[in-house]
């Protein structure tokens, strides 16, 4: 095993000196705005987008606010946006980074990015061998995680990395029965992004059903004893911390929920998920779209696949993000969504050629990452 570790490492490794070399290729074109070969350019690579959004919360931190409309508002072309659309622990993490070594919170986040990238790779693989996939069909399936298309985000300074890796955590802490230590992951995990607090749902479903509780579709009540209820209380801490930082907002800006007020400004709005697809006319909405609808498809052939606690984390990660009305992002929001990833790579692995689809898969993901380098509405 630790040979596939260090494999992965390695690979994890080597692909973030592509996107570099990518980087100052298209640099060297014309193509992108880039600096200079220099370490500070390999950096800012990864500073893109909603990047800023991070770095600026982690360097000021969030803004004390007196107006309903200063958290943000969008109306045609007119828009506002504040930082408080974004949850606080990423950026608390940078800024104590920041803090307690002296180095610049882009130099923070660069170094947290690799970390978490490289968890996120590992426990990925971990959670396959878990779930009963055979030593080498597990690390296939992590490089089908590494190469797929839009899995960059993984590298990048946006919460992916560390949403996936407490994510991951939850599961394996509960796998392992280590209950303090899920209760300090859960809390961890709810404050990275609002999806957090949701994926108390899956994770309750997958504590059941590791206790035996919960067998396919039937609760067996039986199985429920003392130790179980004391056990289930280390999901309390999640919730806690959540109502925390609803207090927390309501003191800075008079709104228990300025994280959800403030999505107006990237035109969010709730409504009925399945309207979110094909609001807008440009190639970024019809094939988030295109791609939202067909991994959904992916989800429905893939229910017998798993566990109800898989089938609905799959759901929840779906349809929350579409409930704003919007298909922005949706590739970030799916490149999180593992057992996609697991039953997509297992169905790869079949094939004789598979190494060939790893291969055509990264150059898909180069092709995705252009995108992100020119800061293309593509890559939001």
């Amino acid at each position: 095993m630790k040979k596939r570790w260090i494999a992965i490492i390695g690979i994890a490794l080597l692909v973030k000196l592509v996107y570099f070399g990518f980087a100052v290729i298209l640099e060297k074109s014309g193509d992108t705005g880039a600096d200079p070969l220099s370490f500070r350019a390999f950096t800012q690579i990864f500073e893109k987008n909603d990047s800023g959004w991070y770095l600026n919360i982690a360097d000021s931190w969030y803004p004390k606010v007196t107006s309903r409309i200063e958290l943000g508002y969008s109306h045609d072309a007119d828009y506002r946006q504040s930082p408080w659309a974004f949850f606080p622990m990423y950026p608390l993490l940078l800024r104590t980074t920041h803090l307690s070594t002296g180095m610049s919170v882009h130099l923070a986040g660069f170094c947290w990015a690799i970390i978490f990238s490289l968890l996120s790779f590992l426990l990925f693989y971990q959670l396959c061998r878990e779930f009963g996939i055979e030593e080498k069909e597990s690390f296939y399936l992590t490089l089908v995680m590494i190469f797929f298309p839009f899995h960059y985000y993984f590298s990048v300074l946006y919460t992916e990395g560390i949403y996936f890796t407490f994510l991951a955590l939850g599961f394996l802490s509960i796998k392992y029965n280590r209950y303090l230590l899920f209760s300090l992951i859960i809390m961890v995990l709810v404050m990275i992004r609002p999806n957090g607090i949701f994926m108390m749902v899956p994770l309750g479903l997958y504590f059941l059903e590791n206790k035996g509780i919960l067998e396919g579709y039937k609760l067996r009540r039986e199985k429920i004893d003392r130790k179980s209820l004391y056990q289930s209380l280390s999901f309390l801490p999640g919730f806690l911390i959540f109502i925390a930082y609803c207090l927390y907002q309501k003191q800075m800006t008079n709104e228990y929920f300025a994280f959800s007020i403030a999505q107006a400004g990237w035109y969010r709005r709730f409504m009925f998920p399945l309207l979110a697809f094909f609001r807008q006319g440009n190639f970024a909405t019809q094939f988030n779209s295109v791609y939202g609808i067909a991994m959904m498809i992916i989800a429905i052939l893939a229910w017998k696949r798993f566990p109800l606690s898989l089938n609905l984390l799959i759901w929840i990660s779906l349809i929350i993000p579409l409930c704003s009305g919007s298909v922005t992002s949706i590739q970030r929001f799916i490149s999180v969504i593992f057992p996609l990833t697991i039953f997509f790579g297992s169905w790869m692995y079949k094939f004789r050629g598979r190494n060939w689809i790893l291969a055509g898969l990264f150059g898909l993901q180069l092709f995705a990452f252009y995108f992100w380098l020119i800061q293309d509405p593509f890559s939001y």
